[in-house]
Formats: structure tokens, C-alpha cells, sequence
């Protein structure tokens, strides 16, 4: 789902740690699967790195704003990523993921004075990427901030916790999950709307799953 719907107390908690002189240089988005939190840390990055007078590039192609999240997990599925299809993820992200993300953070940011690095998720780190990530959190480059995705809070390290400043996600109240399913999937018929919001339980992402099952059986595409 692309469209962030709610969230109203972390955005202005972001904005206001943004608009603060010392912001903290690391933070954890925790919340069950689904909420928009990954959508949400691309969003918030972007109005990070954002400088009055610095033109900035479309969504996805910012050269200051860094996505780690789990690599393809064949040579198939890397095509189908290339085309802009659905693929098939690796269950974890690995040390050399980080390390080259590190080798990148060595050089100052290319348009302003920051960048943020987006870890999608943080609970998927292989061991040794945690490690690595560890020596990142504790002497944080000039200018660059940490966003970590985490789906599963208790699966972190404490030191990597203790680092980083905590915004917690919840589900979505009934009117802000109706326009957050409207957005991604407009046009849904009456009934496939109220099942996909009925087995929702808060989620923008369930409810855009269940929409596009019911209408994959009834032979239509939701694009969202």
C-alpha cells in the first residue's frame, strides 16, 4: 500500500524532533506488520532531507535516502523486481548489505546536509548485520539518520534499543482505515470493500491483501 492515511501523533512528533536543534539520529517505527510504517519512514525521510531552494528528485530516486531490505531471493525474482512485479524476498538482511550501505556513509550527503538510511526491517538482520549496524548507531555519521522498521520490538537487540529513540505504531481507527483502502484500491465493489475491512483488525496492509485475493478470484487487478 503507497498511501499513508493516520499517524497523525508520529508525524508530529517527527516534525517535531525535525524542526528541533538536536535530533536524535536514530529511530525505531515498531508496530505489527502492515500499519504503513515502511511508507511512513520513506515519507518521513524525505521531508528529512528536504533543504528550502535544493531541487529534490522524484519518490525512489533520492540519492541521500538508503533502503536495506531483504534481496531477492533467485535470479527470478530479481527480474521481476527489475520489471516492477511482485517478487519473492530472502528471509533476512546480510552483513554485506550493511557494510556496503556503510561504505556509502563515509562520503557527506550529495544535496543537503543529511541523509537517512531506511532498514526494512531491523528484525531481519542476519546476526553479523546487526553487529555491523551496532558500530553505525554508535558513531552515527555527520548528517545521517536511522530509520529501522521493526515488526517484532522484542526480537532487537537492547543495544541497538537503547540507541535509538522508540515511535510505536497502532491500527488504524475505522474512518482513517476506509480512506487508507479507498486510496490504494479504488473502485472496489461495495462487498469486496467491507470483507477486506471486516478482516482488516487495524491494517491498511491486510486490508489491501485481502482486497487484491478477492479480486484476483473474481478476475480483476486492484493497483494500488
Amino acid at each position: 500500500m503507497t498511501t499513508l492515511v493516520g499517524h497523525d501523533q508520529q508525524w508530529a512528533e517527527w516534525r517535531a524532533a525535525i524542526a528541533g536543534h538536536r535530533m536524535h539520529h536514530g529511530w525505531i517505527l515498531a508496530g505489527r506488520e502492515g500499519l504503513g510504517k515502511a511508507t511512513f519512514a520513506l515519507a518521513a525521510a524525505a521531508e528529512l532531507v528536504a533543504e528550502p531552494g535544493v531541487p529534490q528528485p522524484p519518490p525512489g530516486h533520492h540519492p541521500d535516502i538508503h533502503l536495506l531490505e531483504p534481496l531477492p531471493n533467485s535470479d527470478d525474482e530479481a527480474k521481476k523486481k527489475e520489471d516492477g512485479r511482485p517478487y519473492l524476498r530472502k528471509r533476512n538482511i546480510n552483513v554485506d548489505q550493511v557494510r556496503e550501505m556503510q561504505r556509502r556513509l563515509v562520503t557527506r550527503p550529495t544535496l543537503g546536509n543529511r541523509r537517512a538510511v531506511i532498514i526494512d526491517a531491523a528484525d531481519q538482520l542476519e546476526k553479523g548485520s546487526v553487529n555491523a549496524l551496532l558500530k553505525s548507531l554508535e558513531e552515527p555519521p555527520q548528517g545521517t539518520f536511522f530509520l529501522l522498521v521493526v515488526h517484532q520490538l522484542g526480537r532487537l537487540l537492547p543495544t541497538i534499543r537503547s540507541r535509538c529513540t522508540i515511535m510505536r505504531f497502532h491500527p488504524l481507527g475505522e474512518g482513517d482505515l476506509a480512506r487508507a483502502l479507498d486510496a490504494a484500491a479504488p473502485g472496489l465493489d461495495p462487498a469486496t470493500r467491507e470483507a477486506a475491512l471486516a478482516v482488516s483488525n487495524g491494517s491498511p496492509g491486510a486490508a489491501d491483501r485481502k482486497s487484491r485475493r478477492l479480486n484476483s478470484s473474481h478476475g480483476y487487478i486492484s493497483y494500488a
